[in-house]
């Protein structure tokens, strides 16, 4: 796939699936894809009711990863992984890709988790109103 609502590779940096059934859809894309909780949870929805995936809900600009719970490879510049990727996935990542060992990939992990801690996010409050009142819209019709 390589656009669902707006969410794509390129601008978003986000890996799709092709998996077309999940128990719990918003905790799997939270989870597995480390997308903000508020953008799950609306993802989820859309897909419930049904809207078709070429319907356009998150334009380019808007942050759908959650910076606290995924991370771009430290390595990116050498690396061809060009996607946020959940803290376990990442430590896998060091280890088979970049050839870590365990310990200095969970000494990279837990680094990169502190300096993410705080990290300010973008604000986001004002684009997901938005996002609710165009998946409204699109389900009344």
């Amino acid at each position: 796939m390589n656009s669902v609502y707006g969410i794509n590779t390129q601008h978003h940096s986000i890996r799709l699936c092709r998996k077309k059934r999940f128990n719990d859809l918003s905790n799997h894309i939270r989870q597995f894809h480390g997308i903000l909780t508020p953008v799950a949870n609306l993802i989820a929805h859309v897909v419930n009711s049904k809207v078709p995936t070429a319907k356009c809900f998150f334009k380019n600009d808007v942050q759908v990863a959650d910076p606290r719970r995924s991370f771009l490879c430290p390595f990116r510049k050498e690396c061809s992984n060009e996607y946020w990727l959940p803290a376990m996935s990442l430590r896998t990542h060091l280890i088979d890709v970049h050839h870590m060992n365990q310990a200095m990939a969970d000494i990279k992990v837990r680094k990169l988790k502190k300096l993410n801690k705080n990290k300010p996010m973008s604000m986001t409050r004002n684009k997901i109103n938005e996002i609710i009142k165009q998946i409204e819209s699109a389900i009344k019709h």
